[in-house]
């Protein structure tokens, strides 16, 4: 009895601390890509980290989501059978130019009777020039909902959704994760 108590009371000074936390950015809405005013891409994440070569991870979360976001997603486009969110960050650490591209395709199954997205690829941008480009053979769902994961990275050893497109050793370099991934 004495041990539930404890626990107990320590759960509730845990719940009181984080009640006065302020706001994360886990509460911010998602990027929201329009066409014609009707939303095409819906994009969010907890967090965005990209780490290149063996530099600091960089945490791009704030610059994407909320009050302070600078990322500009201005580029993303979509059609009928494919879509583009281009995240351009700009100049950050070492990265001139900085810009995250999700490439996604649409194909209607006869068998579902709708259409399904699928992210096709994620391109790393710097210098103006793609630097590394990943497969995401894994990532799709009907288009009429949204796919989420709790984590979508390039690291193998969790086993990776983002497969490096070549045996290019440039690729190797990269390691991209988002935490709550959800497009």
């Amino acid at each position: 009895v004495n041990q539930s108590i404890n626990y107990n009371l320590s759960r509730k000074e845990q719940l009181e601390r984080e009640a006065r936390r302020p706001l994360t950015h886990s509460h911010y809405s998602p990027l929201n890509v329009t066409v014609n005013s009707i939303p095409c891409i819906l994009f969010w994440a907890k967090r965005i980290m990209i780490k290149f070569k063996n530099h600091t991870q960089l945490d791009l979360t704030e610059k994407t989501f909320g009050v302070h976001a600078t990322v500009d997603f201005g580029d993303s486009n979509c059609s009928e059978d494919s879509a583009v969110l281009s995240l351009k960050f700009g100049d950050i650490d070492n990265l001139k130019g900085l810009v995250i591209r999700f490439l996604l395709t649409t194909s209607y199954y006869q068998l579902s009777v709708q259409n399904w997205f699928s992210l096709h690829r994620l391109q790393l941008l710097y210098n103006h020039s793609v630097q590394a480009t990943f497969n995401a053979t894994r990532i799709y769902a009907p288009s009429s909902y949204s796919y989420h994961c709790d984590r979508v990275n390039s690291l193998q050893r969790y086993d990776a959704l983002l497969i490096p497109s070549s045996a290019n050793d440039v690729l190797k370099l990269w390691e991209v994760t988002f935490i709550d991934f959800q497009v």
